[in-house]
């Protein structure tokens, strides 16, 4: 057989690639991941962006004494979680906001 048919032959059987099946599969494959964390961080920003917006209206629904408790009851808590202030004055002022 002659070269250039053997050399013709030989590029129909890897496709066309001359040996660099294997690299070709490996972009294809980083392509797809790729693809596939692009799509989870834009679901994941939108989904971070409508929870942002729910929650100021949730807290505008509320009457103002309420809003003032449920603020002063986040303080309290980072306060505590902190440890700024003992147990027992948590418990007490805790006490103090929920009346």
């Amino acid at each position: 057989m002659p070269y250039y048919m053997y050399n013709h032959a030989h590029h129909m059987m890897n496709g066309g690639f001359e040996g660099c099946g294997i690299l070709a599969l490996l972009g294809v494959i980083f392509f797809v991941i790729l693809v596939a964390v692009l799509i989870k961080i834009l679901v994941h920003a939108k989904h971070s962006r409508n929870c942002c917006k729910e929650q100021p209206n949730q807290m505008q629904t509320l009457p103002k004494n309420e809003q003032m408790n449920h603020l002063a009851l986040n303080i309290l808590n980072e306060r505590y979680a902190k440890g700024e202030i003992k147990k027992e004055e948590y418990e007490e002022k805790k006490k103090a906001i929920m009346t």
